[in-house]
């Protein structure tokens, strides 16, 4: 053990138990959504991560190694150069499943268009004078490539995946540029087995026919979530919210098996 490790080991314990951190100065940002996320985990015995659009993995490691969960974690990254990246190191965590698909509302093959910066990728065409014009590192805002994938709907996934099948208190955290009511609305019976929902919410939109924040936290509320917390991803040059993450959760009246979203009036599907 290096000597660096070993201090770590003593005096993280140490300032953690006399109420005090140590992070570095970049992490301050992400504290406010971890420590909400820990206690949304906590009060609702969360016991089950579905993670949509998964990109490099940074979801699962956040959860798994800043907000301490210890269950199984289910990560959806159909595009496959990021999905080689997850692959390679899952064997680092017993209890993270990788699935090779996107989710949506409807079974399909869909063309995802995949950006420079991996967090833009979406099934949604991209808007690209508005990424120009909006995104603190626009150079990173052209199309790269596109990929053929596969989606499926998440509601038929976890009747034949174990860890979902005997789910009881999920965690649903969607992150798929525009696409994420997509992922609702293909969950379907799994929705009443859902406590709590992560959920990009767009103010300034950067894909075409992307639906709105406001839409958004209308359908989620229909659907008997109710907002919990809110915390901003993304900037423009201004300070003007791009986006925020949005979490949600069960309200305590909503019956268990509640109505499912509405069916989507498009052919579309969602994956980060």
């Amino acid at each position: 053990m290096s000597l660096k490790s070993w201090l770590k080991g003593l005096l993280l314990p140490l300032l953690r138990a006399r109420g005090h951190l140590l992070i570095p100065e970049w992490r301050l940002a992400d504290l406010p959504l971890e420590d909400h996320l820990r206690a949304v985990i906590a009060r609702y015995d969360i016991d089950v991560v579905v993670d949509v659009g998964a990109n490099f993995g940074q979801f699962h490691d956040t959860v798994r190694n800043e907000v301490g969960f210890a269950g199984p974690i289910i990560s959806f990254e159909p595009v496959s150069k990021f999905r080689s990246q997850l692959e390679a190191r899952r064997h680092q965590d017993p209890m993270w499943h990788v699935e090779p698909y996107a989710l949506g509302s409807t079974p399909e093959r869909a063309i995802i268009h995949i950006m420079d910066s991996p967090g833009l990728s979406s099934l949604k065409d991209p808007d690209l004078a508005a990424m120009q014009s909006l995104l603190p590192a626009p150079d990173r805002a052209n199309l790269d490539t596109t990929e053929t994938i596969e989606v499926q709907r998440l509601d038929d996934v976890a009747r034949r995946h174990p860890a979902l099948a005997n789910a009881k208190r999920a965690l649903l955290k969607t992150d798929t540029q525009g696409f994420d009511l997509e992922v609702l609305r293909g969950a379907g019976a799994f929705l009443a087995r859902t406590a709590a929902i992560q959920i990009e919410l767009s103010v300034l939109p950067l894909y075409a026919n992307a639906p709105g924040y406001q839409d958004v936290i209308a359908e989620l509320h229909g659907a008997g979530f109710d907002l919990s917390g809110m915390f901003p991803v993304t900037l423009d040059r201004d300070l003007r919210v791009i986006e925020f993450d949005g979490i949600f959760v069960r309200r305590p009246t909503a019956a268990p098996t509640m109505t499912p979203f509405s069916s989507s009036r498009e052919s579309a599907s969602a994956t980060r």
